[in-house]
């Protein structure tokens, strides 16, 4: 044995590859997420706990799904991603004070906000 990784065996970062920080998908994201979508609209990257969602139908039936939650808090506690808006919500706390951003509310708390809120952003 070498000692050097197998590179056959490297996990898919999916994310990575799927995000702005590739230069592929800077210069051509329809080519990279249209081909994503085809091979599998919904799919698990191989080196963090989450899933990628490139189709519009089924991340718009997830996101009104009341089975799932918007709430980190409801996150696996082994989630690094998670654990990391965590330490950050926690910074910001310190910093700022206590507060829930809309983004990870649930309804009907979302639903009341989201009515307070509406006619800014559909404003013509």
């Amino acid at each position: 044995m070498s000692g050097k990784p197998d590179l056959g065996v490297l996990p898919r970062m999916l994310l990575f590859r799927l995000s702005e920080l590739n230069p592929e998908m800077r210069s051509d994201p329809h080519a990279l997420l249209d081909a994503q979508r085809a091979h599998a609209p919904v799919d698990r990257d191989e080196t963090i706990p989450a899933l990628v969602v490139t189709s519009y139908a089924i991340a718009k039936d997830l996101l009104v799904d009341p089975g799932l939650s918007r709430n980190f808090e409801y996150a696996s506690p082994t989630n690094p991603v998670i654990n990391a808006v965590r330490q950050l919500n926690a910074a910001v706390e310190c910093e700022f004070g206590k507060h829930a951003s809309i983004l990870v509310l649930d309804d009907p708390d979302h639903a009341r906000l989201r009515g307070i809120v509406a006619k800014a952003f559909l404003a013509r």
